[in-house]
């Protein structure tokens, strides 16, 4: 049997005291009164950070609330890109857009520090965002973009690639000699030259995935395949310092992982659809190639470190064997109910080092990996219910989401071995989606998702910062320094509460009786809502308050987070 970190009986939410090192650093929300969604981010050694996505009418994009910098959308859906510096400050930021839908997925920078972005389009889009005009024109449907930006945001080069279908670009990546390489999926014949010349490859089935290589002039190099007759979906791509690709994503049936049209390496898929890890050289020929069996798995981001150890993140659903060749069984996990979330590290040979199952029977989706100097691993995503976030078979770390409508995001810490060492939420009223992280030099860590409604973006027991959405879909970037090395839950006394949310009656709970004890409620405003003395079940009526949320304050110790429902 697992031991709990704080064995409590009915115990739904459990929150540390005051004394924990200080871990949230800054952060703040961007956005406006339509949709305004992040979906990628790219954080420099300096703590520059990058951000890139989509948003709708008019959209502030500086977290500091006392400065504006408003950009509105040319059409339905423009395309943003963020910088700010590692002090939170607000660089720049721009757009991109034309009448109908635009949307970006990919960001990274070069040596020289200009900006690559990729995405897909519709119609006829001009892609500079200063005074000249540089416009593209899809094929048919959505197609694909690649821009390049200078340091300060300056237009340098667009291309676009497309078919008579739909195409979609899952991320890009700066060799180490400047070539740009995309990552992403096609169904259509495609031509994949940007320039006069053709370059035309046809999926085998459903979808293919495709490997697309231009100068730093953007002009076209190569693009290679891989699939087969069903869906093959390239999702996550790193490149290493030395110039070599790795690339994760799912497949289903049968399907040809070397990108060589001459060579073959067919495997075929047991499950609904497979995770796998594909490694190919600086110059795009195959290495090897690693896969999950059983089940549904879908493997979401990759990353390396500077011993050439892989890293992915994903879910999954069913039985799920991650290291099928090792005949270990301690690498087939089970999900049965929801999705449940996985971490693992394979080495240099494709071998599976480790892999860890978080998650039971409420859903845990994680989306994106990163990796410290000292080789520990963070995941981010978000999660239902209550949630087991240590995966080893002797310890808990549970946590419960606050948001009563929907999920709220995580990050979780992994030692180099893959034990557990911290693990924290970002909760509020409805859906909270973190999809992107990064780590700077000195192993701050960057976090940036979507939201509605409110959240507090601050995970530190005790302290708060609560950011409202303007509207429908905010986004948010936060910054958390590197004592977040340390688990704050080892520290100080605890109480603890449920259920949460709440309707009724609310519960306290803690190591010595709190009957009697002063409490006082508080709305996001900072108004007192209710105040009164803790009774001798230590429980209180939330009859009267209405639904949204609230901070409860008991004594000296710190605030809790609580749901009215």
């Amino acid at each position: 049997m697992k031991l709990i970190n704080y064995v409590q009986l009915f115990l739904i939410l459990l929150l540390s005291a005051s004394g924990s090192a200080q871990m949230y650093d800054w952060g703040g929300g961007f956005g406006g009164i339509g949709e305004d969604v992040v979906r990628a981010m790219h954080v420099t050694n300096d703590g520059t950070t990058y951000t890139t996505g989509y948003f709708s009418d008019t959209a502030d994009f500086d977290i500091n609330p006392a400065i504006e910098y408003p950009l509105t959308s040319n059409g339905f859906f423009d395309v943003f890109v963020q910088k700010t510096d590692s002090g939170g400050n607000l660089v720049w930021a721009t757009n991109i857009g034309g009448e109908f839908f635009e949307y970006a997925v990919g960001i990274t920078t070069d040596t020289d520090g200009n900006i690559y972005v990729t995405g897909v389009y519709e119609g006829t889009v001009d892609f500079d965002p200063g005074i000249g005009t540089t416009l593209l024109t899809s094929a048919g449907g959505l197609d694909i973009f690649v821009l390049k930006l200078n340091e300060d945001g300056g237009f340098l080069w667009a291309r676009s690639i497309g078919g008579s279908d739909y195409e979609e670009t899952t991320s890009i990546g700066i060799a180490p000699n400047g070539d740009v390489i995309v990552l992403g999926y096609f169904y259509e014949p495609v031509d994949f030259d940007p320039g006069a010349a053709e370059y035309m490859m046809s999926s085998l089935g459903a979808a293919d995935s495709f490997i697309l290589r231009l100068d730093e002039n953007g002009d076209f190099i190569s693009a290679n395949r891989y699939g087969g007759p069903e869906m093959d979906l390239g999702l996550g791509m790193q490149i290493s310092n030395s110039g070599d690709i790795f690339i994760t994503g799912s497949f289903s049936g049968t399907a040809d992982f070397d990108p060589d049209d001459l060579n073959e390496h067919l495997v075929t898929g047991v499950g609904n659809f497979s995770g796998y890890m594909l490694h190919l050289t600086a110059s795009g020929e195959f290495v090897k190639a690693a896969f999950t069996e059983g089940g549904e798995t879908l493997s979401r981001a990759i990353t390396t470190d500077t011993q050439n150890n892989i890293y992915l993140t994903g879910y999954f659903n069913g039985i799920v064997n991650f290291a099928p060749n090792s005949g270990n069984p301690d690498y087939i996990f089970t999900s049965d109910v929801a999705y449940n979330g996985f971490v693992m590290k394979i080495d240099g040979s494709g071998d599976v080092i480790w892999a860890r199952q978080i998650g039971d029977e409420n859903a845990f989706f994680a989306f994106d990996i990163a990796v410290a100097s000292n080789g520990d691993v963070f995941s981010t995503g978000y999660f239902d219910g209550t949630v087991d976030f240590d995966p080893s078979t002797t310890n808990e770390y549970l946590l419960t989401k606050e948001s009563p409508n929907a999920m709220d995001a995580f990050l979780v810490r992994l030692s180099n071995d893959g034990n557990f060492i911290a693990a924290f939420q970002f909760g509020g009223v409805d859906l909270i989606d973190t999809n992107c992280m990064g780590i700077d030099g000195s192993n701050n860590v960057y976090l940036s998702a979507h939201f509605q409604t409110v959240v507090d973006i601050n995970p530190e027991a005790g302290n708060s910062e609560i950011i409202t959405a303007i509207d429908f879909r905010d986004s948010y970037l936060i910054k958390m320094d590197t004592e977040i090395l340390n688990n704050p839950d080892a520290q100080g006394a605890s109480i603890g509460f449920y259920p949460n949310p709440v309707q009724n009656q609310l519960f306290v709970t803690g190591k010595e009786s709190l009957a009697g004890s002063e409490f006082r409620i508080f709305n996001t405003m900072g108004q007192l809502v209710l105040s009164g003395t803790l009774s001798q079940n230590q429980s209180i009526d939330f009859h009267q308050i209405t639904k949204g949320l609230y901070f409860l304050k008991i004594g000296n110790y710190p605030s809790l987070k609580i749901i009215k429902d």
